[in-house]
């Protein structure tokens, strides 16, 4: 919404009256009073001017703070993507060499079982051997006690029959 009287500056028939005078003076009017407004509390348009310098200076010092905290950031984000990397590939390196290891005793592993196989199969034959040998060990056990009474007995029917021999030989002598 426009004020009546700036509507009336504007048409030409209501600029007829007005003339350099009344102009100059409305000028001057509103000039004192600008300065009185000045001079008693400061000017409206100085408080803007200050109000603006302020946040012109906040403005730059909030500016400031940021770049500060910006320039760590990307700092901080260079250095932990460089830890990253640098932890990725030690990692890297160290699964390698874990699965390294792994394939190794895996085949450590298959080879153990093998070698535990034959040593179970040896010691099955072992213990067979051993059952057979017991075997013959009892059975030459009964072969031995039965030919030690088998000459005991005939040691025994030796001596019997010396006795006798001697004791008819005496009866022969005589």
């Amino acid at each position: 919404l426009k004020h009546p009287s700036a509507v009336a500056l504007k048409s030409p028939v209501a600029a007829r009256p007005f003339t350099a005078m009344a102009r100059l003076s409305v000028l001057v009017l509103g000039l004192c009073s600008a300065l009185v407004t000045a001079a008693g509390e400061g000017h409206p348009i100085e408080k803007v001017m200050t109000l603006l310098k302020d946040l012109k200076t906040g403005a730059v010092t909030e500016g400031k703070t940021e770049e500060v905290t910006y320039t760590k950031f990307v700092y901080w984000c260079t250095n932990s993507v460089k830890s990253l990397k640098t932890s990725i590939s030690e990692e890297k390196a160290t699964l390698e060499n874990l699965a390294s290891e792994i394939a190794s005793q895996t085949k450590s592993i298959a080879i153990l079982a093998e070698e535990i196989e034959k040593l179970e199969e040896d010691l099955m034959e072992l213990d067979k051997e051993a059952s057979a040998a017991k075997e013959d060990r009892d059975a030459g056990n009964e072969l031995y006690s039965a030919e030690k009474l088998a000459l005991s007995d005939t040691i025994k029917a030796i001596d019997d029959a010396t006795t006798i021999l001697k004791g008819t030989r005496s009866d022969t002598d005589t």
